[in-house]
């Protein structure tokens, strides 16, 4: 069979439904995790989780297997107090607790990658060497922080078969 490259969408989609298990449906931190980039993020609090870059590299010399390597950015948003809906606790949360939030979704993404570091979809899961990066701005009208925490994934090592022509 031709060679069947690892698929970043499918490494994509799977950090989401970890994540959505971890925060969503057992313990209920943020209120929703979209597996794909876009600008409507709705709730008071959500995981956007985008593709940032992919590198495939022979894995080593008369090898015919890839290396496979994905990038992506886990984007946090917490809405500020003041644009809180009443469910959330709307004008009662200050900004201690908007803080004490988006500090909450990084401790519970980490546990998520530890728990998860190695599954079916890749061998290794981990953090970047970078920092992640946090700003307070406004979209739509409404006031959020937004923490961009980048992930990187290598799949398993997928075999290349050549097909000679003639």
């Amino acid at each position: 069979m031709p060679a069947d490259a690892a698929n970043r969408k499918t490494c994509r989609e799977e950090l989401a439904r970890l994540i959505t298990l971890a925060m969503v449906t057992n313990v209920d931190i943020v209120d929703e995790v979209i597996p794909y980039e876009t600008v409507n993020v709705e709730r008071d609090s959500a995981i956007v989780i985008t593709s940032n870059g992919t590198q495939r590299l022979i894995s080593g010399i008369n090898d015919t297997r890839w290396r496979n390597k994905f990038l992506f950015e886990v984007l946090v948003f917490v809405k500020k107090s003041n644009t809180l809906s009443d469910n959330q606790g709307g004008a009662n949360w200050t900004e201690r607790d908007v803080e004490n939030k988006l500090d909450d979704i990084d401790k519970y993404l980490a546990d998520v990658l530890a728990n998860n570091r190695v599954n079916t979809n890749w061998s290794f899961l981990q953090f970047t060497d970078d920092f992640s990066d946090i700003i307070a701005g406004r979209e739509r009208m409404v006031d959020r922080l937004t923490e961009t925490i980048p992930y990187k994934v290598e799949s398993r090592l997928i075999e290349i078969t050549y097909i000679e022509a003639g």
